[in-house]
C-alpha cells in the first residue's frame, strides 16, 4: 500500500478546488477527468490538446457556463441520492483531492465515498443518444478510465458508475478489484437473462444486487497500465516544457476538433 494524502478544500469554493487541481498538475500528475483525454479515450479532448494545455501552448476554453456542465454538476446530488436509495449503500461527499505514493503521476476527485469505506462512486448524466452508442448496456470508454485512476489512487475495492439518461434510465454499473465478485454476479445474471429458475440461495442473492446493470473486474494490471499511460503522458509534457515540440510527431496528431482548436487558437 503506498501513502495516500488527502488535500482538503471547502466544497462551497470551486476556484480553491481547481487552485489545488491546477498545483498537482504542475506537479507531474493526472487527474482522472484527463486520464480518458492522455490515452485518446476522450472524444471531446484529444491526447494532443490535453499536451498542448500542459504545456502552456494553449489555455482551452472555459465550458463551465455551457449549459450541458451546469446540468451535470446540478444533478450529480441527485444521481448520488438515486444510488444510494437503488443501492442501499450510503455515500458522502468528501472535501479532498487524493494522491497516492504508489501513483505519482495521478491524482483523484472523487465525485462520492461509500461510507462503507470500501467503495466510490462516480455519478454522470448522458443523453440517450450518446447512450445508444453503447448497446450491450456498457459505458464510454473514458468513464472505465477515470474509475481506474480512482481505484489506483485511494486503494478502494470497487468503484461505482451511475448513470442518469435523461428521461430513459438510470443504470449503475460496478467495476471490481475482486474478481469472485463480478464473476458471481455474472453468473446470477446470465441465469436470470437466459430465464433459469434461480435455487433460494440464488434468488435472494441476486435480489441484493438486482440494481446492478453489469459488474466488471479490474486487476492490478489494468490499475498498473492507468498510472503507466500517465507517466509516459507526463514525460512527453515535461520535453514540451523543456522546448522538444518534436515530441509530437505529425503523424500522431489527429484532425479533432479539440486539436484543431489547439492548434489554431
Amino acid at each position: 500500500m503506498g501513502e495516500i494524502l488527502k488535500y482538503k478544500f471547502d466544497l462551497n469554493d470551486k476556484p480553491g478546488w481547481l487552485k489545488i487541481r491546477k498545483e498537482l498538475a504542475g506537479q507531474g500528475r493526472l487527474g482522472g477527468s484527463d486520464i480518458g483525454a492522455a490515452v485518446g479515450d476522450n472524444p471531446y479532448k484529444s491526447p494532443y490538446a490535453l499536451w498542448c494545455e500542459m504545456v502552456g501552448l494553449y489555455e482551452p476554453e472555459d465550458i463551465s457556463d455551457k449549459e450541458a456542465i451546469k446540468q451535470g454538476m446540478m444533478f450529480e446530488a441527485a444521481v448520488a441520492e438515486r444510488f444510494a436509495k437503488e443501492s442501499g449503500i450510503g455515500v458522502e461527499e468528501v472535501p479532498y483531492i487524493y494522491t497516492n505514493s504508489d501513483a505519482p503521476h495521478l491524482f483523484a476527485t472523487p465525485d462520492r465515498l461509500c461510507i462503507d469505506g470500501e467503495s466510490g462512486l462516480e455519478c454522470k448524466t448522458a443523453k440517450e443518444i450518446v447512450m445508444k452508442k453503447f448497446p450491450r448496456g456498457d459505458f464510454p470508454q473514458q468513464y472505465f478510465d477515470q474509475c481506474c485512476c480512482y481505484l489506483k489512487v485511494t486503494e478502494r475495492k470497487r468503484w461505482y458508475i451511475a448513470i442518469l439518461i435523461y428521461g430513459v434510465a438510470f443504470n449503475i454499473y460496478m467495476m471490481t478489484t475482486i474478481k469472485e465478485e463480478a464473476d458471481r454476479f455474472n453468473y446470477l445474471k446470465a441465469k436470470v437473462d437466459g430465464g433459469e429458475i434461480l435455487t433460494p440461495e440464488e434468488s435472494a442473492e441476486w435480489q441484493k444486487q438486482n440494481w446492478l446493470v453489469a459488474a466488471y473486474y479490474v486487476d492490478k494490471e489494468a490499475l498498473d497500465a492507468v498510472e503507466l499511460a500517465a507517466a509516459n503522458f507526463i514525460q512527453r509534457v515535461n520535453e514540451g516544457k523543456n522546448g522538444n515540440m518534436d515530441v509530437w510527431p505529425i503523424e500522431e496528431i489527429d484532425g479533432s476538433e479539440s486539436t484543431a482548436d489547439a492548434l489554431f487558437h
